[in-house]
């Protein structure tokens, strides 16, 4: 069984972005907290060469400081995910700003199928409306969490035909130019599939309780998208619950890193935390759209 503060830390996380806030700054040992956190989201370099920035460096045979091409490091964290979620409702786009600035990278709100909010306004491109949102690391589920709140105070709704997909970030391991990594990604893609075929006991049933379905259905449903470097989950459970996603992203994320790195065995004791707190019992049938 998890430990009651390791299961704590993660039920705050699902709950909201405030009960996580408060439940870091009540723990008196915020060291081991973050040695924790970091086993699980650890966080990767990404050298990124940017011909454009200089630094000054002193030359000591010369004498003097010297301008030099430099290189630029990003932060890249494993919480790296772009969300789609189709829903029938009102367009969503006036929400950028604001989730741009609580930790979104990106937003965009339009049509499933490929629409934007300002190609043919008013003309639907695909079955439903559907929010496409990239955040990068922790802080970006902030504007995961504003974003369902605003769509449920909003009248948006989950309809029938209703999909929840996640990508997977993989630049960390396929490097930044996108278009040109298709077999590599594909590999990861039958890496993700072989580590759910190989699933027993605790760990499978944890993924089954978060995602309230059978591993075996999974497999179908995972794509390798090339054209963005991600491993695409198509089976997430169309919601507008916080706690569901949050529980579906992780498992998502885990496995796929997993996959990433050579074939390394999932956590178990790290998933049955998560199918704890799901609490999940009935599995569904899915329905790809």
């Amino acid at each position: 069984m998890s430990t009651n503060w390791q299961k704590s830390c993660i039920e705050a996380l699902s709950e909201s972005t405030i009960a996580f806030k408060m439940f870091r700054i009540e723990q008196k040992n915020i060291k081991m907290m973050d040695q924790f956190l970091d086993k699980i989201w650890p966080y990767k370099y990404v050298a990124i060469q940017k011909p454009g920035e200089i630094y000054r460096m002193y030359n000591k045979d010369k004498g003097r400081f010297q301008k030099r091409p430099g290189k630029k490091k990003r932060i890249y964290k494993s919480i790296n995910i772009g969300i789609e979620i189709e829903y029938d409702g009102c367009n969503c786009q006036q929400l950028e700003k604001q989730l741009l600035a609580n930790g979104a990278v990106s937003f965009n709100s339009g049509w499933d199928g490929g629409g934007t909010s300002g190609e043919r306004p008013g003309v639907c491109l695909g079955r439903l409306r559907e929010n496409r949102l990239r955040i990068n690391g922790m802080k970006g589920l902030k504007a995961l969490y504003i974003l369902l709140e605003w769509m449920k105070n909003n009248n948006c709704k989950i309809a029938e035909k209703s999909g929840m997909h996640y990508h997977v970030d993989c630049t960390d391991v396929l490097g930044e130019t996108q278009g040109i990594w298709g077999s590599e990604i594909t590999k990861i893609g039958y890496a993700v599939n072989d580590i759910l075929a190989n699933l027993t006991g605790h760990s499978e049933r944890a993924i089954e309780s978060v995602y309230n379905q059978a591993v075996q259905i999974f497999y179908s449903y995972i794509k390798s998208q090339s054209e963005f470097n991600t491993i695409e989950w198509r089976m997430g459970t169309p919601t507008l619950q916080y706690k569901t996603l949050v529980l579906q992203i992780l498992v998502a994320i885990h496995i796929t890193e997993c996959a990433k790195y050579k074939n390394k065995t999932p956590n178990e004791k790290y998933l049955r935390i998560l199918g704890e707190i799901s609490g999940g019992q009935n599995y569904l049938p899915v329905k790809q759209y």
